[in-house]
This record gives structure tokens, C-alpha cells and sequence, in this order.
């Protein structure tokens, strides 16, 4: 036992503490930086999360709202597009069988009527010829019909549905037959000095 082992002994016990010392403190820097980075990595990750949750949520509900009012103001616009319009049927309230011609007045502007006429046997008087200052187009949209031209000599055109046929104004004509086993419905349409006055 010598007194240069005692201060061995007492230098290595003083070298045990200060590397205990060195290495508690590094280990305790290390273990609180690694904590802190840690926290630090986690905030953020969550600010980040947060925030982009937060944005999406409101780029949602700005592209919902912008969305919802483009639907409504499309709805709007094709309601109020519609407000103004005439809507009908050419085929309804024909009455089969009845006595006399019907004629109905649809549209009628300066310059244009255009008119429904239903036929259910009906004919021009023998000799009689229209004579209108009025073009006239006229289109046959059920039953059958023959007109009479005067400049043709008389001779009969067939008509079937379908069929139409433009009348300038003054050139003479009549109806020389319609069909008596069913309604023949006709859409004529004026034009011209007058049209929108019936002869």
C-alpha cells in the first residue's frame, strides 16, 4: 500500500466523477435537445396540420358558397327566360265532326300572322278563288287536302302530312277537297302588307 497508489486510487475516483459529471451533463443536453427538437418537430407538424386543415375548410366553403351561387343565380336565369313565353299544343281542342272550319289566331306581329285551321270536310264554293294581298305559307300537319291553282288550269295538288306549300300574294287558288273521315289541320303562317289582318 503505498501513498503514490493512494493518490492513484483518489485521482481515479476525482477522474470517475468529473467523467460521470461530463457525461450526465452531455447525456442531459442531449436528452433535453433531442426533447426539445422533438416538441419542436411535433408543434410544427401540428401548426402545419392545423393550418392546412384550416385552409382547405375554408377553400371548401368558399368554393361551396361560389358554387351554391352560381346555381342559384343559373336557376334564376331560366326561370325568369321563361316568364314571358306561349306555350300550346297544335293537336288539342279538335273537335272531329264539326260543322264549320275553325280558324285560330296564335301569333300575330306587324307584318306576320301565323294561324291554326282545322278542316273536317270543308271546301271552297264552286268557282270561288282566293285572292290575298298576303304571301302565304301553309303547312299540312295531319288529315288530307287538295288545292286548286288558277294559273295551273285548275288542276288539283295533292296534299298529305308533311306537306307545305308557299302562295305568293294574289296568286289565285282554293280548296278543292278535305278529308271528311278525319280532321286536316293545317299551320299557316302571313307575311307581307296587312298579315296581321284576317280576310
Amino acid at each position: 500500500m503505498s501513498a503514490s497508489g493512494g493518490h492513484a486510487q483518489a485521482g481515479d475516483r476525482a477522474g470517475n466523477r468529473s467523467d460521470n459529471a461530463s457525461s450526465n451533463a452531455s447525456g442531459g443536453a442531449s436528452s433535453s435537445a433531442s426533447r426539445n427538437a422533438s416538441g419542436s418537430a411535433s408543434s410544427n407538424a401540428s401548426s402545419s396540420a392545423s393550418g392546412n386543415a384550416s385552409s382547405n375548410a375554408s377553400s371548401s366553403a368558399s368554393d361551396n358558397a361560389s358554387s351554391n351561387a352560381s346555381s342559384s343565380a343559373s336557376g334564376n336565369t331560366s326561370s325568369s327566360a321563361l316568364g314571358n313565353a306561349s306555350v300550346g299544343n297544335l293537336y288539342a281542342g279538335i273537335e272531329a265532326g264539326a260543322r264549320d272550319e275553325r280558324f285560330e289566331r296564335l301569333i300575330a306581329r306587324a307584318g306576320v300572322l301565323i294561324e291554326r285551321i282545322v278542316s273536317t270536310g270543308q271546301a271552297s264554293p264552286e268557282g270561288f278563288w282566293y285572292d290575298d294581298p298576303r304571301d302565304e305559307w301553309v303547312v299540312l300537319l295531319a288529315g288530307a287536302a287538295e288545292l286548286e291553282f288558277e294559273a295551273q288550269g285548275g288542276a288539283r295538288h295533292r296534299m298529305r302530312p308533311g306537306d307545305y306549300v308557299h302562295i305568293p300574294a294574289h296568286c289565285r287558288h282554293r280548296v278543292a277537297w278535305t278529308d271528311t273521315a278525319a280532321p286536316t289541320v293545317w299551320l299557316a303562317v302571313y307575311f307581307g302588307a296587312g298579315a296581321d289582318e284576317r280576310e
